[in-house]
């Protein structure tokens, strides 16, 4: 995840100053090519780790898609952006709802898109995750 490295003042609001690794969106990286699908595999398990912290803590991320995920120029680091449709959920039998029309159509759960009748919570965006990094890989060509 992105880490906030401090909260500052501009013109009376507040900005929220956050790390930056020098890398490039999932989204970004494909448009010029492309990636190894060994490179992506890395980037899934480091996003798969990231989600696991954050369901921990019963947070929902509700937007895994490539333009917020986020790789180093070495891909050794990963962030994962993006959080203004994140929610939280209480415990795992107070889901947080259907969330319908939250996050981009191609990379929302099934859950999220209010046709399963079954509530959003931090079982529901694995699949999403992998559909987000498949979409970055060469594995089509």
């Amino acid at each position: 995840m992105v880490r906030a490295l401090a909260l500052e003042e501009q013109a009376g609001r507040p900005v929220l100053v956050m790390e930056d690794i020098g890398g490039a969106s999932l989204d970004a990286l494909a448009s010029k090519g492309r990636l190894p699908l060994a490179e992506v595999v890395g980037i899934g398990v480091r996003v798969a780790d990231a989600l696991g912290a954050l369901h921990a803590r019963r947070i929902l991320h509700r937007e895994v898609e490539p333009s917020n995920i986020i790789a180093s120029p070495d891909y050794e680091r990963v962030q994962l952006i993006g959080f203004d449709l994140a929610t939280w959920s209480a415990t795992e039998s107070e889901p947080s709802g259907t969330h319908a029309g939250a996050g981009s159509a191609a990379y929302v759960s099934p859950e999220q898109t209010g046709r399963t009748a079954r509530s959003v919570d931090h079982r529901s965006k694995p699949g999403v995750s992998r559909g987000a990094c498949y979409a970055a890989t060469d594995a089509d060509k």
